[in-house]
């Protein structure tokens, strides 16, 4: 039986959305667009994201 070791650690690119505080959210949020056509209560959560 071959055993095969998985390359750790192994980055995980999901990690940039990841933040240490509150005020490190600003950064994440600033460039957030309300897309055009998007419905009331999907553009209200990103309007009160951003």
């Amino acid at each position: 039986m071959t055993s095969q070791r998985l390359p750790f650690p192994v980055p995980d690119g999901r990690a940039r959305y990841l933040v240490d505080s509150c005020a490190d959210m600003h950064d994440l949020v600033e460039d957030l667009v309300v897309p055009a056509g998007a419905r009331e209560a999907a553009a209200t959560v990103l309007r009160t994201a951003r």
